[in-house]
């Protein structure tokens, strides 16, 4: 179960409780809550719950309905893309605490909120080397320099095969190229005087 309150919705805040992660009940507050107290399991020290309360969470900030549903089927470990702008930059904060006394803060890493790079759109994005909306003279399909041996054959840059390497001999060449096809019309090397296209058998 989950209840939220944004104050900054309407002239006294909105409540809204959601249950396994869907929303159920929703509407204005009575009124505007500036009291900072907060009460578990009770209600101004009297009422108290008949049974067990298991992990209590209480933010700063109202969860949206995509937070609350990812908490719900996925974890706490989740950021739904609802609450990220890009270049924001994400980092975890964990206070321990007991009874009495508050831990050490512990700091993670820090998350960039970056553009997803997304090939074929004739723009450079991130990780990307070049983009011309698809394969090019200097560019692959797959947004990379054209460069033999990279195993992506580019039949618009002349490459005729690209089987991952640059070493001849295994039927691609080192410039990407086919190698040793008898009747091919194609002069290869010393060991070949000439080839005119025609094989007798």
């Amino acid at each position: 179960m989950a209840l939220t309150y944004d104050a900054d919705q309407g002239a006294t805040g909105q409540l809204a409780l959601y249950i396994d992660g869907a929303l159920v009940d929703e509407g204005a507050a009575a009124a505007k809550n500036v009291d900072p107290t907060v009460y578990v399991g009770g209600f101004g020290g009297s009422n108290a719950w008949r049974g067990n309360l298991d992990d209590v969470r209480v933010y700063g900030h109202a969860l949206t309905a995509e937070q609350i549903a990812a908490l719900h089927s996925q974890g706490e470990n989740v950021i739904v893309s609802q609450e990220t702008t890009l270049g924001d930059t994400w980092q975890c904060r964990v206070t321990p605490f007991s009874a009495s006394a508050a831990g050490v803060t512990e700091v993670s890493n820090t998350l960039t909120i970056q553009e997803q790079s997304l090939c074929g759109n004739g723009s450079i994005d991130t990780g990307e080397d070049c983009d011309d909306s698809g394969e090019s003279a200097t560019c692959d399909a797959d947004c990379t320099f054209v460069v033999c041996g990279d195993g992506m054959r580019n039949l618009t840059a002349g490459e005729e095969c690209d089987d991952g390497n640059t070493v001849g001999g295994d039927g691609c060449s080192a410039t990407c190229t086919t190698e040793g096809v008898c009747g091919d019309a194609r002069e290869r090397g010393a060991a070949v005087h000439c080839d005119r296209g025609v094989v007798r058998v």
